[in-house]
């Protein structure tokens, strides 16, 4: 979604990281491949899987009730997708 955001931006007029910041929120493969390259918050995927299947398996033995929650610290990856305003 953030790469489409690019697009409009363009058609609008405005470039990334010169007229505006953009950040995305799943650090898939297109974040590398973008021009320029997308900051993105990237998710522990592997650890919260496999907390997700505990959490199925432990309430299908019956030892926990939905709903659980949990929260995950993201990582910002810094990309050129974003400039520091502050300079």
């Amino acid at each position: 979604l953030a790469v489409e955001c690019y697009h409009a931006l363009n058609s609008a007029g405005l470039r990334v990281c010169d007229d505006i910041s953009v950040v995305g929120f799943d650090n898939t493969e297109l974040s590398v491949t973008a021009l320029p390259k997308l900051t993105s918050i990237t998710h522990p995927k592997d650890i919260m899987g496999e907390q997700a299947a505990t959490f199925l398996l432990d309430w299908i033995e019956g030892q926990t009730e939905p709903p659980c929650h949990v929260m995950f610290q993201p990582e910002l990856i810094l990309r050129d997708s974003v400039r520091n305003i502050n300079k």
